[in-house]
């Protein structure tokens, strides 16, 4: 779920439900669908109240919530979570690291990160991306110390200042070559076994 301004964005299936308040303010109605054929499963919604971005498990679309039509179809291959800092969009899937593409041509332009990423979160000034390990899982069963899930921050300017010249896909040997700052999380207020975090980043 979803809340952009007015609308209330809803991913549900191979679709996103948007809804808003009737006009008397005391019920919330459906008033559009937006889908788009052959996409696959819809994981990930975020949205700036004027374009509507969605990760699918095939694409990364870009619907108007004027015509409700989709504007921009990318395929990525499997997608995590998506951010929209329009005229870029941040993305994480199934792949070490993340990729910072160009809504306007539809063009990978970035990559940041080499981990796996389950979910991904900004503020409007930093981007954080929280690690996905499915190698955690065996823990549920090994007694003793397990690794740390980790977030990593990032910095919104930085990601999306492109220089033609650097290397597009520098991140994937060198983490440091985009601003990063990792935060390792206490294995003591983790369950055994827990493969994913969520995290968050305030105003602040």
């Amino acid at each position: 779920v979803k809340v952009a301004r007015s609308v209330i964005l809803v991913v549900n299936n191979d679709q996103v439900i948007v809804m808003k308040q009737d006009k008397t303010g005391n019920r919330i109605e459906v008033v559009a669908t937006l889908t788009d054929f052959g996409s696959g499963a819809m994981n990930k919604v975020d949205s700036d109240g004027e374009w509507v971005l969605v990760g699918t498990s095939r694409k990364i679309l870009v619907f108007s919530l004027e015509t409700c039509e989709c504007e921009v179809s990318i395929h990525t291959g499997h997608i995590n979570s998506v951010r929209l800092h329009y005229p870029f969009c941040m993305a994480v899937g199934t792949s070490c690291g993340g990729g910072v593409w160009d809504l306007t041509n539809g063009v990978l332009v970035k990559t940041f990160g080499d981990k796996k990423c389950w979910d991904l979160h900004s503020n409007g000034r930093f981007l954080v991306a929280s690690e996905m390990n499915y190698k955690l899982r065996k823990y549920r069963k090994i007694e003793g110390d397990f690794p740390p899930l980790s977030v990593t921050m990032f910095d919104l300017k930085d990601l999306t200042t492109i220089k033609t010249d650097d290397d597009l896909f520098a991140s994937n040997t060198n983490p440091d070559a985009v601003w990063n700052k990792q935060f390792c999380l206490p294995t003591k207020y983790a369950i055994r076994g827990t493969e994913y975090c969520c995290a968050a980043v305030n105003m602040t």
